[in-house]
């Protein structure tokens, strides 16, 4: 089995603190392989819609720091936890665009984002959760601020369906559950839009399995 797990990069994540992924990488030890990724580029967008940053430039220089850190700081834990556990598990590390920036995973998020636009009923929440999204970190929403969060939740969905679906990691580790007020749009795909799923898919059984640390814990 294969497992892959974002990391998160906001100031309460649960991989910023070292003995948290000391616990995490102690507790998920039957995993033949984890991929960690540092979900540092969209950090970026982040920073732009709450208007910490006045420049893509500034904003992509801070979301590489600070993706740095946690990198290294993930990378020293699992070479502390290889070294005493001697575990047969492969720990992979990377940061967002080392995929992203893949054509692969570039054709699929453009094939997702065209079948989202075709389904009315997925257009219509995907719509609605970032606009709520948006009101919880800025008083102002702009185009570009709505195009900053499109562009956030079609690569968190994209990532999600290429690792799991197509990459063979089919296991997918969340820090938390969602919202109950307001579930993550590729819940609604997978629960309630199936068409669309094996559209997408071009298969008609699905391999993600969702996870969720808190509820391990």
């Amino acid at each position: 089995m294969k497992a892959f797990v974002p990391v998160c990069l906001y100031s309460n994540g649960f991989f910023l603190v070292k003995e948290n992924v000391r616990k995490f990488l102690r507790y998920y030890s039957n995993y033949d392989e984890i991929l960690f990724v540092v979900v540092d580029r969209l950090y970026a967008n982040n920073l732009l819609i709450k208007g910490k940053v006045d420049s893509e430039d500034v904003a992509k220089r801070a979301y590489k720091k600070r993706g740095d850190d946690i990198y290294f700081l993930v990378q020293r834990c699992i070479r502390e936890h290889v070294s005493i556990k001697k575990p047969s598990t492969i720990y992979i590390i990377k940061h967002w665009d080392e995929i992203a920036e893949t054509k692969e995973y570039l054709s699929l998020k453009e094939r997702i984002v065209c079948e989202f636009e075709k389904n009315n009923a997925l257009k219509e929440y995907c719509s609605i959760f970032i606009n709520q999204n948006l009101s919880k970190m800025t008083n102002h929403i702009t185009l570009d601020k709505i195009q900053l969060e499109h562009d956030y939740l079609f690569s968190e969905i994209t990532m999600s369906i290429f690792l799991t679906e197509f990459c063979g990691y089919s296991d997918e580790i969340w820090e938390k559950p969602q919202s109950e007020s307001m579930v993550d749009p590729i819940d609604i795909l997978y629960h309630d839009e199936q068409d669309s799923l094996r559209n997408i898919l071009s298969v008609n059984k699905s391999k993600r399995n969702q996870l969720y640390i808190t509820q391990s814990f």
